[in-house]
């Protein structure tokens, strides 16, 4: 049985057409729910928006396309596809969709001493492409 849903397993994706915009909506597809760890699609219309929150985990935005403006604390980025933001566990944040976009959340919650050595290594709050932060062995 695989850990995800709503994909097909051993198939070539693109993740960006994987879900559609709606009119005037916000649309969301869970790709995988499982001890800990989420993964959901989302797609926004423009100027819709996720209002002011926090969650439990560390939360990593993949905009896949568009352009979205992402407040975490007192801090807007504006980012672009191809772009990513990691959004600390229990830092209120909300997102505000500059144009039609489409991202890939990934939250992860675990215990603290597994934090230290794990998505800690990323910045937080810090617009990266992932590309730049993958180093490949020649």
């Amino acid at each position: 049985m695989s850990a995800f849903k709503n994909l097909k397993n051993e198939e070539v994706l693109k993740l960006e057409d994987g879900i559609q915009v709606g009119k005037n909506s916000v649309s969301s597809l869970v790709l995988a729910q499982k001890n800990g760890v989420g993964l959901t699609l989302f797609a926004f219309d423009k100027d819709e928006s996720i209002g002011n929150h926090s969650a439990p985990g560390d939360a990593m935005v993949v905009v896949l396309a568009g352009k979205v403006e992402i407040t975490i604390g007192n801090e807007k980025y504006i980012l672009n596809g191809g772009e990513s933001i990691v959004m600390p566990a229990n830092i209120p944040h909300s997102l505000l969709a500059l144009e039609q976009f489409k991202m890939l959340l990934t939250v992860v919650r675990i215990d603290e001493e597994s934090l230290m050595t794990g998505i800690n290594n990323i910045e937080k709050s810090k617009v990266m492409k992932l590309q730049d932060s993958v180093q490949y062995n020649k």
